[in-house]
């Protein structure tokens, strides 16, 4: 069991996407698993449980706030009574699509606890497909994978034993600032910062019809032959990366030309995980910066180059020292004063939406295969949230060998044809960046 106080602060990444938050536009991360044989109501609730009080974030709520307040808290009132699951049956694919996109459209209220909700699909007569959403103010999709793994975890071995924790210390490793870190310095870093992010990043072109609401997601999984000549079999998060990034720019200018739109500047979101230690390692939270990876025009026209350009700007983002300094910088932020921090969201129709990117991308660490006598993992999906007018996300990962995609799509980015048409599109340039 973790130890968790009663009432503790948000954390700057905390903060600054509860301010980015909308319920007609919800920041949700999506993780979804498929196994073999069918999963168990009751045995997967008390897993869900057992894994809660190892991850504290998936306890808590908002306190009361005022819009005015320089300051935010989670509030832990009392233990998780009852997981919050929901069951559901599909007979083919299409239900399956179904019951996903409604359930990832769908926001998640903060006021009261718990911050995550779970959708048991069960398929036909052997298959279960487990799907998690957790709101991206309460965690990560570093967390999400870590809770998820609890519950498959506990499901596997109800007497596994649970580790002890101390929430808070973990969590707020990353969060001081340097006592030798300079505050003119990061100040003047975060305005350089800032002005790249300003630059007008392209948008793919959208087909979706104006005023929808709600989210699609399309899963794209590749047996290991395939994932074994994209030469991503033994990847590291830091290779994938750069595969993917460098597949998704290419894929962006070719959509944006079949559709009659310019495409110069493109930046992708890319989440990175600053977390540093193995124990880390062990606790749902928000610790990860947001970034931008860009390129030119010119850099797309070779796509051994793209791919140089790709690892240079990723390798560079996980240099210690610039973890550190991204770190710093996001604590400049919080020094904003509380009006400033909060109506920097709200600038983003006046100013075109140039404080997003064309689209948000990210990878998770190879994971091995689950080793269980009693699950058969077959699937491992994941995707960051999307929001307009960044109508697109994409989750990569590597499963038990396998290449696993997810891309998420607002409706009024794509139609769902539309959507795989872009997919085709991504999937043609992969092999040019392996």
């Amino acid at each position: 069991m973790t130890v968790i106080p009663p009432r503790f602060p948000l954390n700057v990444y905390d903060e600054l996407l509860f301010h980015l938050d909308q319920p007609s536009s919800p920041l949700v991360q999506h993780m979804e698993v498929r196994l073999t044989p069918q999963l168990s109501a009751d045995q997967l609730q008390a897993a869900i449980m057992a894994a809660v009080q190892e991850h504290p974030i998936m306890q808590v709520a908002m306190a009361a706030y005022s819009p005015t307040d320089s300051q935010f808290f989670w509030q832990y009132n009392e233990p998780l009574q009852e997981a919050p699951l929901t069951i559901k049956t599909a007979d083919n694919e299409d239900d399956i699509t179904r019951l996903r996109d409604e359930f990832y459209s769908g926001a998640i209220s903060l006021v009261e606890a718990p911050p995550f909700r779970c959708l048991l699909i069960q398929v036909g007569e052997d298959e279960s497909i487990l799907m998690l959403k957790v709101s991206s103010v309460a965690s990560d999709s570093v967390g999400l994978k870590l809770f998820l793994y609890g519950i498959l975890t506990h499901y596997n071995n109800p007497q596994a034993p649970r580790s002890v924790k101390n929430f808070l210390t973990i969590r707020n490793q990353h969060h001081n600032l340097s006592e030798q870190s300079d505050g003119l310095k990061a100040i003047g870093k975060l305005l350089e910062a800032l002005s790249a992010t300003l630059k007008p990043a392209t948008r793919i072109a959208a087909t979706g019809q104006e005023g929808n609401t709600g989210v699609g997601i399309a899963p794209i999984v590749f047996n290991a032959a395939q994932t074994k000549a994209l030469n991503v079999q033994a990847a590291t998060c830091t290779g994938l990366s750069s595969q993917v990034l460098a597949a998704l720019h290419l894929a962006v200018e070719k959509w944006n030309q079949a559709h009659q739109q310019k495409t110069g500047y493109i930046s992708f979101i890319h989440p990175v995980n600053i977390r540093q230690e193995p124990w880390q390692e062990s606790i749902a939270s928000n610790l990860s910066v947001w970034v931008n990876i860009s390129s030119q025009t010119k850099d797309r026209h070779n796509a051994a180059e793209l791919l140089a350009l790709m690892q240079q700007q990723t390798e560079q983002l996980l240099d210690e020292s610039v973890l550190h300094l991204l770190v710093d910088l996001a604590q400049e932020v919080r020094r904003l004063p509380a009006w400033m921090r909060q109506i920097v969201p709200g600038l983003l129709p006046l100013t075109g939406g140039r404080l997003s990117s064309t689209a948000v991308v990210g990878t998770l660490e190879p994971l091995a295969r689950l080793r269980s006598e009693h699950l058969n993992v077959k699937e491992w999906l994941f995707s960051p949230p999307c929001k307009m007018p960044t109508g697109v996300s994409l989750g990569a990962m590597v499963y038990d060998h396998r290449l696993h995609l997810a891309l998420r799509y607002h409706q009024q980015q794509f139609t769902q044809e539309d959507a795989w048409a872009f997919a085709e599109m991504l999937l043609d340039a992969l092999p040019h960046t392996a």
